[in-house]
C-alpha cells in the first residue's frame, strides 16, 4: 500500500463525513453552554471555569478566539470540531501501522473515520474531538518513545499529553494505560527507556500542576459522600462504552443486538491482541491503553457515581480516549485473524453496523432539541421597550440565550429553575408591561405550573405561538399596564 495516497483518501473520507448535516441542526443544549463560557471576557473566563465548570479551560480559552471568526454561524462554530476529528482519523490510522502494519493502520483508520461516535463528537461544539487528536498523538510518540528512545518523541508526546489534560479530564485515562503498559512491559520483557517516560509523563503532569488544586475541588464538590454500593453500574457503564466504541447508535430498544455487539467486539478485540504475539509490546500496550483503562475507570465509578449535572461519569464521552487502541485491536483482528474469511466477515459486518448506523447520526436526536434560532427571532423581532422574558425550560435556556443575545435590545431576563425564582418572576412581572413566557419541558422545573397561574392571575388570557419540538412561546399583557398585544408572525 502506498502509505501517502490512502491516508490522503481516509482523511478525506472522514471530513466528508463529518461535514454532512454539520450547519443543519440548532445549537443545543452542551452547545451554547461552551459557546456562552467562551465568550465571557477573557479575563473572565478561566475564573468562571474554574469556579462553575467541571472541565479544564484550554477549549473554551480555544473557542473564544475562533468565535470572533465563526459568530454564531452554527457551521463554522462546529468547523473546528470537523477538523480535529478528521485529523485524529489520520493519528489512530499511523498508530495501527506503528503498533501493527500498514494494512492495519488502514483499517483502523478506516473504522475511525466511520465510527457514529467518533463523527457525532466531530459535529458538536463541545472539547471531546480535540480531545481524542490529542489524547491519539500522545499516544502515537509514547509508542514511538518506547520503540526508538528519541529525546523528540518524548518531549512530543509530553506537548500533545498535557494539551490533551487541559482538554479534558479523560484524558488521565492515557495517563493509567500508559502507566500500566510500562509496569506490564518493564516486569516481562526487561531494558526500557522507563525513564524517558517517566520524564515526559512527569513534564505533562507538572504543565497541569497549576489547574490541579481546581481539579481536585471539582472532585470534592461532585463526589457523593459514600462509594457507589457493587460494581454492578460501573461494569454496566463501561461496557456501554465498548458498543459504543464499536458502533453507537444501534437501533434504540434492541438489547439483544447490543449484547451481541458487545460480545462479538470484546472477543474480536482479544483476537486482535494475540494475533500480535509477534510484536508482545504491541498488544501490551493496545490492551492496557483501551481495556485496562476501562477497567481502571471502573474502579475510580465505584466512587465518583455522578458528575456535577447528575449525569454517570463513566459515559462514552468520558472514556472517549480509550475508543483509540480498542479501535486498532479491531483492526488488528480483521486483518490478521486466521481464517481469512472471519476476518473479512468481522470487518464487513462493522463497516455494515456503522454505516447503517449513520442516518441516526445525522437525522436524531440534534435535530429534536428544538427551533431555538427561531424561537429567539421571533422574540427579538417582536419584543419592544418594557416588556420582559422568562424562561421555564431548565438549563434549555441556554440555547435560547446564546441566539437571543447578539440579536436584541438589552431587556430582563428570568430564567426559571425552580421555586426559589419565583420571587424574581414577581419582581419581572411587577416592573413590564408585557411578559414573554418561553416553555420547553417545563415540567422539569416547574411541575405545578407555578409561573404560569402567576402571570394568568395579572394578565389577559394570552397569545400563544407553537414551535417544533415542544417548544411554546406565551405572550401575556399585564393588566396593571394594558396595551395591545402584538400578534405577528
Amino acid at each position: 500500500m502506498r502509505r501517502v495516497p490512502w491516508t490522503v483518501g481516509l482523511v478525506a473520507l472522514a471530513a466528508g463525513l463529518r461535514l454532512v448535516r454539520v450547519g443543519a441542526w440548532d445549537i443545543g443544549l452542551d452547545e451554547a453552554y461552551s459557546a456562552l463560557v467562551a465568550a465571557r471576557p477573557l479575563a473572565d473566563l478561566v475564573a468562571f471555569v474554574a469556579r462553575d465548570d467541571f472541565h479544564p479551560p484550554l477549549y473554551y480559552l480555544f473557542l473564544h478566539l475562533w468565535q470572533t471568526v465563526a459568530g454564531s454561524d452554527e457551521f463554522w462554530l462546529r468547523f473546528p470540531s470537523v477538523v480535529f476529528g478528521s485529523l485524529a482519523v489520520w493519528v489512530i490510522s499511523r498508530l495501527g501501522t506503528e503498533l501493527a502494519d500498514a494494512r492495519t493502520g488502514f483499517v483502523a483508520g478506516l473504522l475511525a473515520a466511520l465510527s457514529p461516535l467518533h463523527i457525532f463528537h466531530a459535529q458538536d461544539l463541545r472539547m471531546y474531538a480535540l480531545l481524542l487528536l490529542l489524547a491519539s498523538g500522545a499516544l502515537l510518540f509514547f509508542v514511538r518513545g518506547l520503540r526508538t528512545g528519541r529525546t523528540g518523541d518524548w518531549v512530543l508526546h509530553a506537548g500533545f499529553l498535557a494539551l490533551a489534560l487541559y482538554t479534558h479530564y479523560g484524558a488521565y485515562l492515557l495517563v493509567a494505560g500508559e502507566t500500566l503498559a510500562v509496569a506490564w512491559l518493564w516486569a516481562t520483557r526487561g531494558p526500557l527507556p522507563v525513564r524517558s517516560w517517566m520524564a515526559s509523563a512527569g513534564i505533562a503532569l507538572l504543565t497541569f500542576l497549576p489547574w490541579s488544586h481546581v481539579l481536585w475541588q471539582h472532585l470534592r464538590r461532585t463526589a457523593p459522600p459514600q462509594a457507589a454500593d457493587g460494581i454492578l453500574i460501573p461494569i454496566q457503564q463501561v461496557a456501554y462504552a465498548l458498543v459504543a466504541f464499536t458502533s453507537d447508535f444501534l437501533p434504540p430498544g434492541q438489547p439483544v443486538l447490543k449484547a451481541a455487539v458487545l460480545l462479538v467486539s470484546f472477543a474480536a478485540a482479544l483476537s486482535g491482541a494475540r494475533t500480535l504475539r509477534e510484536r508482545p509490546a504491541s498488544a501490551v500496550v493496545l490492551m492496557c491503553t483501551s481495556l485496562g483503562a476501562l477497567g481502571l475507570a471502573a474502579l475510580v465509578g465505584l466512587r465518583l457515581q455522578t458528575i456535577a449535572v447528575g449525569t454517570h461519569v463513566l459515559i462514552p464521552r468520558t472514556l472517549l480516549v480509550a475508543s483509540v487502541g480498542y479501535l486498532v485491536l479491531l483492526a488488528a483482528a480483521g486483518t490478521r485473524l486466521r481464517p481469512r474469511p472471519l476476518g473479512w466477515g468481522l470487518l464487513g459486518l462493522l463497516v455494515v453496523l456503522n454505516l447503517a448506523a449513520l442516518p441516526r447520526v445525522y437525522l436524531g436526536p440534534r435535530p429534536l432539541w428544538g427551533p431555538w434560532r427561531a424561537v429567539a427571532a421571533y422574540v427579538a423581532e417582536r419584543i419592544r421597550e418594557g416588556d420582559g422574558i422568562v424562561v421555564v425550560s431548565g438549563h434549555w435556556a441556554r440555547p435560547f440565550d446564546f441566539y437571543f443575545g447578539p440579536r436584541a435590545k438589552p431587556v430582563r431576563i428570568v430564567r426559571y429553575y425552580g421555586r426559589q425564582d419565583l420571587g424574581r418572576v414577581r419582581d419581572l412581572v411587577a416592573h413590564s408591561s408585557r411578559v414573554w413566557l418561553v416553555l420547553r419541558q417545563p415540567e422539569a422545573v416547574d411541575p405545578h405550573g407555578r409561573v404560569v397561574r402567576l402571570l394568568d392571575s395579572v394578565a389577559r388570557s394570552p397569545s400563544q405561538f407553537s414551535f417544533p419540538a415542544g417548544t411554546r412561546i406565551l405572550l401575556f399583557t399585564l393588566a396593571h399596564r394594558s396595551q395591545p398585544i402584538d400578534t405577528r408572525r
